[in-house]
């Protein structure tokens, strides 16, 4: 009689469960953790910056433009006179709109940068940099404020001092979970992962800077007309991001908005404030 090898009727020693199925559940399981982990920390770190100082964190951060490498043009620069102009007329702004806010008091610097890419930022301690580009596309007063009020409204909510502390939070959880040692996709998968998760915090920040930009226009210039006017500049210089999804974005989409300030005018027969001449011949 010829013998034919045969699985037990029961199976018993053949599992049903997928391997691969069993990695990504532990995975996701571990990747939600951390997220979790990262937005209690997080949440901790921004309830204890409040009790920062703003003068602390002034101080602390009051040469963190020159680590950056940011092209200031300095004192030998032949532009000295027309850069020393503009940076008062900005101060002057930023002045305009500071005496309308009323939460806690904050110290602003500001100065230009000598780029070509329209931008406008704001380091902790409210060190606020214009860009030349940004000069270039802005043709009114009220455009120009609500950019700066936008950069404000970062500091006022201390944005950047909350982003450096959880971009610091995401790296120390990413070195105790993987170790120091070579791990780098596994590094790579919980950091990719903890980015997407805190882009989210970056939007709302944005809207959140939009919103109190805006406030601090129509408190200033009795109207919010020009404060969509970065924004359609972009949009018709073609330099938005938007087919990128929103998710993957650190700031929202620029279409939106433009449409969401522009839905506050009421009346877009109210003037605006040109820039002066001698703003727009130190942008050219």
């Amino acid at each position: 009689m010829k013998f034919v090898a045969k699985l037990p009727s029961k199976n018993i020693n053949v599992t049903k469960t997928s391997h691969l199925k069993d990695f990504f559940l532990l995975m996701s399981a571990l990747l939600g953790i951390i997220f979790v982990f990262i937005v209690i920390l997080a949440i901790i770190a921004d309830s204890l910056i409040s009790y920062i100082p703003r003068t602390t964190e002034r101080e602390l951060f009051k040469n963190f433009g020159g680590v950056l490498g940011l092209p200031v043009e300095s004192k030998t620069s032949k532009n000295t006179k027309s850069s020393r102009d503009v940076n008062r007329y900005l101060e002057k702004i930023v002045a305009k709109l500071s005496k309308k806010w009323q939460g806690e008091k904050q110290t602003f610097s500001i100065k230009v940068v000598d780029m070509s890419a329209p931008n406008a930022f704001v380091i902790p301690g409210g060190y606020i940099f214009i860009t030349k580009g940004l000069l270039d596309i802005i043709k009114s007063e009220n455009g120009l404020a609500m950019v700066i009020g936008h950069e404000m409204g970062h500091q006022y909510k201390r944005h950047p001092l909350r982003s450096i502390g959880r971009g610091i939070i995401v790296v120390l959880t990413i070195a105790v979970v993987t170790g120091f040692e070579d791990s780098d996709t596994i590094s790579s998968v919980i950091g990719n992962s903890a980015a997407l998760s805190l882009l989210k915090f970056s939007r709302d920040q944005e809207k959140e800077a939009d919103d109190i930009g805006q406030s601090l226009v129509k408190s200033s210039y009795g109207h919010v007309n020009g404060t969509a006017e970065f924004f359609d500049a972009i949009i018709k210089l073609n330099l938005s991001s938007d087919k990128i999804p929103t998710f993957l974005k650190s700031h929202p989409n620029t279409h939106n908005r433009k449409m969401k300030l522009e839905a506050s005018i009421k009346d877009k027969n109210k003037a605006l404030i040109a820039l002066p001449d001698f703003v727009k011949q130190y942008a050219k």
